[in-house]
């Protein structure tokens, strides 16, 4: 059986998160389409997001590949689920080299929300929480490991082709037009 008819098979995030272990690599597709493999070295130059078929025929994504196809999942079995970016460090143009983000999806499931993640191997798993607030509390404790968190924002979707600066001013667009930004927890 193919990839594609794999992850079409799939039922539940518990399924997914299986599948993703065993076909999806951190990693990206360049513009040359050159794979990149744990690096992500070159990734403000040469980076675009890719589709989701491109996802799964190449078996590599960084969060916010595994995040586009975590949330392509939800959609397909019909859960509940949000997209959402973060980032800290960043300067006022978000883009400079000291500027992190991350993506992650959350769904809805017999009335408690759950964090899947995939990408981040420190906090790898399918975390179950009484409410959403709960949910992004702890979700934003755990990526403060990696950074003093600055916006988390909810975003409609992930776009495919554009570039690494071009996503995080999409993500600050969010912003402006007034989504929920959540701010930084205080531990």
């Amino acid at each position: 059986m193919d990839t594609v008819t794999q992850f079409k098979s799939l039922e539940s995030p518990e399924q997914l998160m299986a599948f993703m272990d065993e076909k999806i690599k951190y990693g990206w597709l360049d513009i040359n389409g050159h794979e990149h493999v744990n690096s992500l070295e070159e990734v403000r130059d040469n980076y675009r997001i890719s589709s989701v078929n491109d996802i799964l025929r190449t078996g590599l994504g960084t969060c916010i590949e595994q995040t586009k196809l975590e949330k392509f999942f939800c959609d397909m079995v019909g859960l509940e689920s949000r997209l959402y970016c973060y980032r800290c460090n960043s300067s006022e143009n978000h883009f400079d080299d000291e500027s992190k983000m991350h993506c992650f999806v959350i769904f809805k499931k017999d009335g408690k929300w759950h964090q899947f993640e995939h990408s981040d191997s420190k906090n790898k798993g399918i975390h179950v929480y009484d409410s959403l607030d709960s949910c992004l509390e702890k979700t934003v404790r755990n990526i403060e490991a990696h950074g003093r968190v600055e916006k988390l924002v909810k975003i409609p979707e992930i776009p495919d082709g554009i570039s690494y600066s071009s996503f995080c001013y999409y993500v600050t667009t969010f912003e402006q037009d007034g989504v929920k930004v959540y701010p930084r927890i205080k531990k």
